[in-house]
């Protein structure tokens, strides 16, 4: 994904721009604009302040995280903001019907260990992984009461968690701008990207067949007051005795995705966009359009045949050109 300080109209808009390595596993870009120098470098300390508060409390690499822990049993109960995402994830994997699982990371470490073997999973070790995780591991209770249901060994939050940070870093620098009216921000974690300001963005999509830093993008869309997360693996797989596999893997069948190169969803908020984009990113691509069409999301798919499938929403944001 690649953005664009431009507005539609190709003039340049002034913004400061910031870079911080590494956030959330990945980049983390910070664009003000609409302040002065300094207003603009305290919007960028607190939306970093922010991220790095969460991730203390959500990141699954850090053994010390709160997560991790309360995966070990060593936490009886997440504090609230572990609270609330464990409940959004809960939510949008009902409502996926299981596409989104936080627990896909168990058959992902089966396919790691083919990948170091050189043989696939049978269709019997699969079935056994995908049963093993198909109903939920934990449940929330009406107030808030947290209850564990089975092993958390595995538990995986970021295609949920990151969209999430993002938009609480971006209540954070609005709370610590002394003119929030006049701020115009964009926040972008390896992706997952949300605007919020007057000044619209342009934002171009990878075409996900010629992943390069030089490729321009296989489209453009305008966003205003919205974000947009992209799933796909085009840049990461599994190689299993000579055969690549895309990292994207269907907790449904325990399979590697080979059907989408990529999905792309702009929604209100980069917590929905992200875990929108995984859950519909797995499944059949013109039941994805459908889903999307429902939640009234853009959706954008580029097939492994390389057709582009989009619906209605998504062309308004190209047309915005």
């Amino acid at each position: 994904m690649t953005v664009d300080c431009r507005a539609p109209g190709g003039t340049e808009a002034e913004r400061f721009r910031f870079r911080h390595h590494p956030y959330l596993g990945t980049d983390l870009e910070v664009w003000v604009a609409g302040l002065e120098e300094d207003g603009a470098v305290a919007v960028d300390e607190a939306v970093r302040a922010e991220v790095e508060r969460l991730e203390r409390v959500l990141s699954v690499f850090d053994q010390d995280s709160e997560l991790r822990r309360w995966a070990r049993r060593h936490l009886e109960q997440p504090g609230p903001e572990l609270l609330e995402v464990l409940t959004g994830a809960l939510h949008w994997q009902g409502w996926s019907g299981g596409t989104f699982n936080p627990f896909v990371g168990v058959i992902g470490r089966r396919w790691a260990e083919a990948e170091s073997d050189g043989v696939e999973p049978t269709e019997k070790e699969l079935a056994v992984l995908t049963a093993a995780i198909a109903a939920p591991r934990f449940a929330v209770g009406p107030g808030g009461g947290l209850t564990v249901l089975a092993d958390l060994d595995g538990v995986d939050l970021n295609a949920y968690a990151k969209g999430w940070i993002v938009d609480r870093a971006i209540d954070r620098a609005q709370r610590a701008c002394r003119r929030p009216a006049s701020l115009d921000l964009v926040v972008n974690a390896g992706g997952d990207l949300r605007h919020v300001g007057f000044r619209p963005l342009v934002v171009g999509i990878e075409n996900p067949h010629r992943p390069y830093d030089n490729e321009p993008p296989l489209t453009t869309i305008v966003l205003r007051d919205a974000a947009v997360a992209t799933s796909g693996p085009s840049r990461r797989g599994f190689i299993v005795g000579g055969r690549r596999h895309s990292r994207i893997i269907d907790p449904q069948t325990g399979h590697t995705v080979e059907r989408i190169a990529s999905i792309s969803v702009v929604a209100a908020d980069a917590a929905t966009a992200d875990v929108v984009a995984t859950a519909l990113g797995v499944g059949d691509p013109d039941r994805a359009i459908d889903r999307a069409n429902l939640l009234g999301v853009g959706c954008l798919i580029v097939g492994a045949d390389g057709n582009l499938r989009s619906n209605e929403a998504w062309t308004a944001l190209e047309k915005g050109r």
